[in-house]
Formats: C-alpha cells, sequence, structure tokens
C-alpha cells in the first residue's frame, strides 16, 4: 500500500481507497494562478454584456478561446511584472480580430474592412461605401441586413462606463438589391482612464421576408450563424 487513504461506501460494501499524491509545487511560487484568477473574473463580467448584445449567438467555445487568447496576450507583455498584469493594464489590441462565432466568420461574411482610429477620449470607426451583392455574402433567402456596431469599457474596479447602453452603438441597415451603401463614420467617447479594457465589437444579421412579403421579415441568425467579431481593443 502506497500513500494515505480512507474508507468510503460503494454500491453497498465498504472499500478501502488511496488518496492521490498531491504535488509538491510550492503554489506560492506559481505566478500564473492568480493571474488567471483574476483575468477569468474580469472577463467574465463584460463577456455578459458582450453576449447579450449578441443574444448569446456564439460558438460552444468561445468562453475558452478567448480566455486563452487574453492569457497569450498577457504573457507577452513585459512592460511589467507577470503577478503585476491585469486587463486594465495591458494593451490587447491584439484581440482585434478576434471571431465569437468560429462557424460563420465575420471576416467572410462582411468583405468590407471596418477601420478603427483613436484620439485621446474619443474613437472613430469609418466603413467605407460598399455594394451588398459584391460585398455581402448574404444567406441564401435573406434579403436584408444589418451592421452594427457596439463598444464597451471597463475600468479598474469592474465598473462599466455609464453611457454604454445609450450613445455606444450604432447600426447600418441595407438590402440586397441596393446599389451602393453609402460610407458610414461613426465617432463615439472613449474612456479617458489609462488603466482600462475597452473593445469595439462588429456583427451582421440578416433577414428573410416572411411569405414572399418584402415588408415582413425574420431573422435568419442562429447559435450555429452568427458572424461578429472584436475590431478594435485597447
Amino acid at each position: 500500500m502506497v500513500g494515505p487513504g480512507y474508507y468510503r461506501e460503494f454500491r453497498g460494501q465498504l472499500i478501502f481507497q488511496t488518496k492521490p499524491e498531491r504535488s509538491k509545487l510550492d503554489k506560492t511560487k506559481n505566478k500564473n494562478a492568480p493571474v488567471l484568477r483574476k483575468l477569468s473574473s474580469a472577463i467574465r463580467y463584460i463577456r455578459c454584456h458582450i453576449e447579450s448584445h449578441l443574444n448569446n449567438l456564439h460558438d460552444s467555445y468561445m468562453h475558452s478561446r478567448l480566455l486563452g487568447q487574453l492569457i497569450r496576450i498577457v504573457h507577452k507583455d513585459t512592460t511589467k511584472p507577470l503577478e503585476q498584469r491585469t486587463l486594465h493594464n495591458v494593451n490587447f489590441g491584439d484581440l482585434s480580430g478576434f471571431e465569437f462565432n468560429n462557424n460563420t466568420m465575420f471576416k467572410d461574411t462582411f468583405l468590407n474592412p471596418i477601420s478603427v482610429t483613436t484620439t485621446e477620449n474619443r474613437l472613430t470607426a469609418y466603413i467605407p461605401a460598399f455594394v451588398p451583392k459584391e460585398q455581402v455574402d448574404f444567406p441564401k433567402g435573406c434579403t436584408q441586413a444589418l451592421i452594427r456596431l457596439y463598444l464597451i469599457a471597463i475600468q479598474a474596479g469592474d465598473r462599466l462606463t455609464k453611457d454604454a447602453d445609450e450613445v455606444r452603438q450604432v447600426s447600418i441597415e441595407f438590402n440586397r438589391e441596393q446599389p451602393i451603401v453609402q460610407e458610414t463614420t461613426w465617432t463615439c467617447p472613449s474612456m479617458v482612464e489609462e488603466e482600462k479594457f475597452e473593445v469595439m465589437v462588429a456583427d451582421i444579421q440578416f433577414f428573410y421576408p416572411i411569405n414572399n412579403t418584402l415588408h415582413r421579415t425574420s431573422l435568419y441568425n442562429t447559435k450555429a450563424f452568427n458572424p461578429s467579431m472584436i475590431i478594435y481593443a485597447k
């Protein structure tokens, strides 16, 4: 017999089972553990708001993919000791391009590039003019679409901006037969705090006519099909 053991009841019989030997690793020297806990807690708060905006239409592995990407970015930042890096004091610019649904990617659905520029306290998103038939991959049967941009920020203390739901989102509606959709420039306030986590999410919704009636439409997007992506992160 190796190691400590204990008795427990199994199917009406008392059996003896050994306890697995615990690792002798000094947990105080494992710097990854507290960093991971802090990241998981902080991102859960903001992720819930993004999921609500997307109506929870994302792939099943989005949570682990997002956390994994955050951890990789945190490890790349060598400007401060690992244990001091948080969601608010690391530059998460490399998060741009993260897809919330790997089954139907935003970059393969909306082929017109969206750019985001920053000033001290403003963010400006720019969508060049585009031809829907040529630059948007409409699902079969869909005739209308809606592009949404959503900016959300969080600062130390897990406090969201008070105006997040009021002025920090915009939408562009168009239909498949439209000759051209004019360029869109959207400027919105950015958090002035230096230590913050701020992301802009783009998603596109498609609609199909009900009973071949153009003025009555229904949402096509589902959990398996919902192109959405982070287009800016700080």
